[in-house]
């Protein structure tokens, strides 16, 4: 079934003149390569995408990304906290939080049942924490706390487990456990600070990126349907994507393990929205091309092989340099973009190298 149909006018005579290529000989060369190779190009980028999937490593596996990421290296602020953590165990404050409160008031009895839990951990006495965990409780009876409007209402305990202290998930969980193990009747508790706050805000983006993903393809569905009129049109460039998606997704985390860069896993929907954007501009090169191709009356194959001859320098040119760019963010003072310096160039050249080959082998068909 053909991706564009061939439209032809009354009249027009049998006799086509195929509009000439502008274009060198490497690109022609190319361009009738890839066109020849089309029964085997799509198939090798499947196989491709299924072993991507199957022996390298996936998304989940990689890291959130810290505090520290947010921060120059050269900050204040951070030379602060490295100088804090070389004369102190636990260095600044801890970045988990367990909040305690009875708006009625705390009794004596349940602030002494909360500050002792507190003991028992800092001395290792409590059962299921490591070793060296640290509690830090502060509550604000007799407005102890400056800023304090209340009294006797609230318990607020800094956690810290220095043996932890790469694992926030770990953490998080930690905490949640010890605030059930203060929990005293009529009080609320709940776990806050940076830490969990970093890991609902992941959660948070991962939920929601299935259906920003869904809505962002239906969107580009529709404009390819009202364009070039051909739901095959369409699969084309989603199919480019979504190929393009499995396979960069692997290689980023695959390139930081291997590179020893560390790359967030919030670098995941900046994946697809790259490849969203990259493999359907490229596309719709190749298929205004063909399209333009078959209206003047030429046959497809021959018609695929100049379009892709036409536009491939074009497109690689492009293609190369949003890579390059993106890969300038290595040399950015913040560290965050920093790592996402070349998990955004293997996902440009990823999306690249199958927008030159797969679309135009698939237009051949």
């Amino acid at each position: 079934m053909p991706i564009l149909r061939r439209r032809r006018s009354r009249g027009r005579s049998s006799t086509v003149r195929a509009e000439p290529v502008e274009t060198g000989r490497a690109a022609r060369g190319a361009g009738w390569t890839i066109v020849a190779l089309r029964w085997l190009i799509p198939p090798a980028w499947v196989a491709a995408a299924v072993a991507a999937a199957l022996h390298l490593p996936g998304i989940g596996q990689l890291p959130l990304a810290t505090l520290g990421v947010l921060i120059p290296e050269h900050s204040e602020a951070l030379r602060a906290e490295r100088r804090a953590a070389q004369l102190f165990p636990i260095g600044t404050l801890p970045r988990v939080v367990v909040v305690a409160r009875n708006e009625n008031g705390l009794s004596t009895r349940d602030q002494r049942t909360i500050v002792g839990e507190a003991l028992r951990l800092d001395q290792d006495r409590l059962p299921g924490f490591p070793r060296d965990s640290f509690a830090l409780p502060l509550t604000n009876t007799l407005r102890l706390v400056p800023s304090s409007r209340e009294s006797g209402t609230t318990v607020v305990t800094y956690l810290a487990f220095p043996t932890l202290a790469n694992d926030p998930v770990a953490q998080e969980t930690l905490a949640a456990r010890y605030a059930q193990q203060i929990a005293v009747p009529g009080s609320s508790v709940a776990v806050t600070g940076a830490i969990p706050g970093r890991l609902q805000e992941s959660k948070a983006i991962d939920d929601s990126l299935t259906w920003v993903s869904l809505a962002s393809v239906c969107v580009i569905a529709l404009i390819l349907a009202i364009y070039f009129g051909s739901l095959l049109a369409q699969l084309v460039a989603l199919a480019g994507a979504g190929l393009s998606y499995v396979i960069a997704v692997h290689l980023v985390v695959w390139f930081g393990r291997r590179g020893g860069v560390v790359i967030p896993a919030e670098v995941e929907p900046l994946i697809v929205v790259l490849l969203l954007g990259i493999v359907t501009d490229y596309s719709v090169f190749f298929l205004s091309g063909l399209r333009n191709r078959l209206v003047n009356g030429e046959k497809r194959v021959p018609a695929a092989k100049r379009t892709t001859a036409q536009f491939l320098p074009i497109i690689l040119t492009a293609g190369l340099l949003v890579a390059g760019g993106v890969a300038t963010l290595r040399v950015a003072s913040l560290h965050f973009f920093q790592a996402l310096g070349p998990g955004m160039a293997i996902t440009v050249v990823v999306g690249l190298a199958v927008s030159i080959t797969l679309i135009p082998a698939l237009l051949g068909l």
